[in-house]
């Protein structure tokens, strides 16, 4: 007598679908956002400064202080861009274990 032995084929594509399904689901996610702000009538073209805002616990704690006043030279009219793009999304993936995540922001005059 012999004994048949069945082989499950789908467990193994199971388990590496539950492995990458983290992966998917965060790039899925994932989304460059933007909030624009504009002072007076708007920039003029004198110039755009930029820094990197960090931030720690996914965003509850600021890390660093960026005053955008400072970046203005006291113009009157300008915008001030805060974008989460792809720079600050490759940032997270490394920082992300240490819960640090990170914005752009900019001042258009």
């Amino acid at each position: 007598m012999t004994a048949v032995v069945q082989t499950d084929t789908k467990r193994p594509m199971s388990q590496r679908a539950l492995r990458f399904a983290p992966i998917v689901l965060a790039l899925a996610l994932t989304a460059c956002q933007s909030h624009y702000h504009r002072v007076g009538s708007g920039p003029s073209g004198i110039g755009s400064e930029s820094v990197r805002q960090y931030y720690f616990l996914w965003g509850l704690v600021d890390l660093n202080e960026v005053d955008s006043q400072r970046f203005t030279d006291n113009a009157v009219s300008y915008d001030i861009v805060s974008e989460f793009g792809f720079a600050d999304f490759v940032y997270s993936l490394l920082l992300g274990p240490l819960t640090v995540v990170s914005r752009t922001i900019t001042v258009y005059r």
